[in-house]
């Protein structure tokens, strides 16, 4: 690839690819990540910032090779969603107030009657795509969107995942809805109810993946999230950029990398993990500007 930073003529080293390892330990509720995890949360993390801050042409080399733009191939994104079997509606179990983040709400200037609350739970008997019958997977995304731009993702469950569990197998990729990407689903409910606001922050609520939890763990120095302000971490740090390539973070850089048309070019610039004051488990908020595109290819 040659991705330039533009103005300078010297090309952008990029590191390995980032691998998926396998976690093997037994799931703990508090235990640091390991150095494979971390190192590759780092990785994807790094690659999530510099296509955030490339175009949109380079954004494609850098995450999607072979293609000439990362926009999602879902531009009709209302019709998408239905036509790929998701069901949408506006109940929710719980909302932003009960998840006992006062001082949070406050600090971010929340109003709570201004947030309206979404949810896709892919859960058609059956339906048909161009010519083909496909099962509902029993996925679900529940989400919230706050006038200001700011955006809950609170409870999810990604297709293939639903699908091992409730077929009793794993699901060939084939099986699945094209559209299966979270950030997909965010930007279905964003569009809907933003009013064109500008998006300055994402919050992954009540974190229960553990990979995700182990790397949270480890950028507090091996304990656990407080509650608010909890801590924040400059997004050029390497637990900023850890937190970034979690797991739970993916649908939020992959929002911001394929919908630069819509929301214009956007980064992450501050992760922030703090504790829910009604369960034990953490979130990660994520503070988001516009930035200047640095990188683009010749």
């Amino acid at each position: 690839m040659k991705l330039f930073k533009i103005g300078i003529t010297a090309l952008v080293f990029l590191g390995p690819a980032c691998s998926t390892p396998v976690n093997e330990l037994p799931p703990l509720v508090n235990r640091p990540a390991t150095d494979e995890v971390w190192e590759n949360a780092l990785c994807k993390g790094n690659n999530y910032l510099m296509a955030m801050k490339s175009s949109d042409k380079a954004a494609a080399e850098l995450l999607f090779p072979g293609l000439k733009t990362a926009a999602s191939p879902f531009q009709n994104i209302k019709k998408d969603v239905e036509d790929w079997g998701w069901l949408s509606g506006d109940k929710t179990d719980g909302d932003i107030p009960g998840l006992g983040i006062p001082e949070y709400i406050k600090a971010a200037q929340l109003l709570v009657d201004e947030i309206d609350y979404v949810t896709y739970d892919h859960d058609e008997d059956e339906y048909t795509m161009n010519g083909r019958k496909y099962k509902g997977t029993g996925a679900y995304a529940h989400i919230a969107v706050e006038w200001s731009g700011v955006i809950f993702a609170l409870w999810r469950l990604h297709p293939f995942e639903a699908a091992e569990v409730g077929w009793g197998r794993q699901p060939a990729i084939d099986e699945l809805p094209l559209l299966r990407r979270s950030s997909d689903l965010l930007w279905a409910a964003y569009a809907l109810y933003s009013d064109d606001t500008d998006l300055r922050q994402c919050v992954a609520s009540r974190i229960t993946n553990q990979e995700t939890r182990d790397i949270i763990y480890r950028a507090l120095g091996n304990k656990g999230a407080t509650k608010w302000p909890g801590a924040s971490f400059d997004i050029e740090s390497n637990e900023g950029l850890a937190l970034l390539g979690s797991p739970n973070a993916a649908a939020f850089a992959y929002l911001l990398i394929q919908r630069k048309r819509e929301l214009g070019n956007r980064c992450v610039t501050k992760v922030t993990a703090f504790l829910s004051g009604e369960t034990a488990n953490p979130m990660l908020l994520f503070d988001i500007a516009e930035c200047e595109v640095l990188f683009n290819v010749l």
